[in-house]
């Protein structure tokens, strides 16, 4: 899932993609009614961090001056603040584009695929029979509004779509599902691809591997986040007539 698209040299977030806080923050603060500085500062967090940006040839530092020149200008005073570390950084954890590695990281990572591929169960739900990788899917979900997805797997033989995921701390999953919405990546999956959604964890610390499945009620609120995504996007992007200085959250306790 492209979490940012550049059409023309104007950065466009995806409907998801303004459900997640390291993002919305960026939109939220810029109070103007064109989002100018949002959709520069968002452009500036793809072209720094995605692998297919034509900056991804320049080394770290060098690549963030380049952008910042390209996208605000020779006389720009704009500087990468808190906010937009963070969205790079969210970015890079959610972006399924490439990253350059180091030794020392290329081995975890292969301990991990080790570990993943050893078990038994593991390795019959994601190497065995009609499997997929990578499968893109675009479709309408509850509206009008077109979503898009890539599945890691897709095993057809057991109709499920198997998500990988790595974890800080396995025993505490399923509230890093909720935190970094796994619950609606689940909801939009299940409606693109006709399956049932499964993740497999792996904790990077004690190398335990976790198969969790959804619950009627992790999807439902992974629907209502959704719902909240397409209303979120119509009422920054769609409304003419909306003011950011008028926007507020009514919630009850």
């Amino acid at each position: 899932m492209d979490l940012i698209t550049i059409d023309n040299n104007v950065a466009i977030p995806n409907a998801y993609t303004l459900t997640i806080q390291e993002f919305k923050v960026i939109v939220d603060r810029d109070k103007t009614a064109t989002k100018k500085k949002a959709t520069q500062e968002l452009a500036y967090v793809y072209f720094k961090c995605d692998h297919r940006s034509p900056f991804a040839v320049y080394g770290e530092e060098e690549r963030g001056s380049e952008v910042k020149l390209n996208v605000f200008g020779l006389d720009s005073k704009w500087q990468e603040d808190e906010k937009i570390k963070a969205a790079c950084d969210k970015y890079k954890e959610l972006s399924e584009g490439e990253l350059t590695l180091l030794q020392h990281e290329v081995d975890k990572i292969e301990l991990l695929t080790e570990t993943i591929l050893n078990n038994e169960v593991v390795h019959s739900l994601i190497r065995e029979g009609n499997v997929e990788y990578e499968v893109p899917a675009v479709g309408q979900i509850l509206s009008d509004m077109y979503w898009k997805g890539k599945a890691d797997i897709i095993n057809h033989d057991d109709r499920l779509i198997i998500d990988l995921k790595t974890t800080g701390n396995i025993q505490q999953f399923a509230s890093s599902a909720r935190k970094y919405n796994y619950d609606s990546q689940a909801y939009i999956y299940q409606k693109l691809f006709g399956y049932e959604m499964v993740f497999i964890a792996i904790d990077k610390n004690t190398h335990q591997i976790g198969i969790f499945d959804c619950s009627n009620e992790f999807l439902e609120r992974g629907a209502t986040k959704v719902l909240e995504a397409e209303e979120q996007y119509r009422l920054f992007f769609e409304n003419e007539d909306f003011d950011p200085k008028n926007y507020f959250l009514t919630k009850t306790l």
